[in-house]
This record gives C-alpha cells, sequence and structure tokens, in this order.
C-alpha cells in the first residue's frame, strides 16, 4: 500500500493562520493577485502549501550588513 506524501490543499482559515493574518487579509492578496491560489469554484479557493512556501521566499527581504 502506497501512501500519498502530497500535502493536503490550505483553505483561507488555515492559510490565514499559518500566515498570521486575517482571513479578510488572505482574500485580499488572492483578489489582487498577490499570491498563489486555486479556485475550485466561485467561492473555494484552496492554496497548495509548496506554492506558498515558494512565494514567502520569494517574499524575503534580506537586511544588509
Amino acid at each position: 500500500m502506497t501512501h500519498d506524501t502530497t500535502p493536503a490543499l490550505l483553505d483561507v482559515p488555515q492559510l490565514a493562520e499559518r500566515l498570521s493574518v486575517s482571513e479578510q487579509a488572505v482574500r485580499h492578496m488572492v483578489y489582487r493577485r498577490q499570491i498563489p491560489f486555486i479556485r475550485l469554484g466561485p467561492r473555494r479557493l484552496r492554496f497548495d502549501p509548496a506554492a506558498i512556501d515558494a512565494w514567502l521566499e520569494e517574499q524575503r527581504v534580506e537586511v544588509a550588513s
């Protein structure tokens, strides 16, 4: 028997908690297309954890030394 090691998609509340922002902030980022998302229907959004990790890495700002 094989186990799927693909992480489950996150919903808006889960992503908001992970990013420590409000659900409204997540929806605003989606509306402005600032964050990668998957639309499963008119009101159903999901987020791929790997895509979110890559997006977060792109947002990183290094501190000048």
